[in-house]
């Protein structure tokens, strides 16, 4: 989906709803294989992979597509590990929270897409609404493994969160506010992981050391 997308914009033709795939099918996949710790019936993935095959086929009709983005959100609210890791605390919570909060966006994006009606607002619902959001709440596990650099968990990182979700619904009614509002919440998270991985840094030097024997 990607690679098309790719060759749609080299070709002079839109290649925004291979993009979308691109990012609703890698995310649900990776969420997908989080479900199999709970009991799921078998229909449900047998619904996964109709919707995913719906998702590719898609892509050149847009209402059909933003028909299955939604079919695809209502499908990761139901069966997301993210609604049992929600009611936790500290790090699974907040993951859990940007994931559902994602998945809102997902299901806007498709409705508007749906009904053929405010375009930049569909995208942006997806792709920063949704996207950023599982940015947003893997950045604590992803970049560690990637960076080998510590991102420890604080409460602070709920507020680039809130931020970017408020500068989406912002940007539903007001696009020239909204965008503002989008750049400072990426912005603001930036910051917050930047001074989070410092603060891990420089409390880490500063550790007595155990005496040499």
């Amino acid at each position: 989906a990607w690679l098309a997308g790719n060759l749609f914009l080299i070709g002079g033709l839109p290649g925004t709803y291979w993009w979308i795939a691109f990012f609703a099918l890698t995310i649900s996949a990776e969420r997908l294989e989080l479900s199999r710790y709970l009991r799921r019936a078998a229909w449900t993935r047998i619904a996964f992979a109709f919707l995913a095959g719906a998702v590719l086929a898609s892509t050149p009709f847009p209402w059909p597509m933003g028909a299955t983005l939604l079919a695809l959100s209502l499908w990761l609210f139901a069966f997301d590990l993210a609604r049992i890791t929600v009611r936790q605390s500290g790090l699974p919570r907040y993951v859990a929270a940007c994931l559902l909060a994602g998945y809102f966006w997902l299901g806007i994006g498709g409705v508007l897409m749906l009904l053929d009606v405010a375009y930049d607002a569909a995208l942006h619902a997806i792709f920063l609404g949704f996207v950023f959001s599982m940015v947003m709440g893997h950045a604590p596990v992803i970049l560690p493994a990637v960076l080998r650099t510590p991102l420890p968990y604080r409460p602070i990182l709920y507020l680039p969160l809130a931020v970017l979700h408020a500068s989406v619904a912002l940007r539903m009614f007001w696009a020239q506010g909204g965008a503002w509002a989008n750049a400072t919440a990426i912005a603001l998270f930036i910051i917050t992981a930047a001074a989070l991985v410092l603060s891990r840094a420089s409390s880490g030097r500063r550790r007595p050391r155990a005496p040499a024997r």
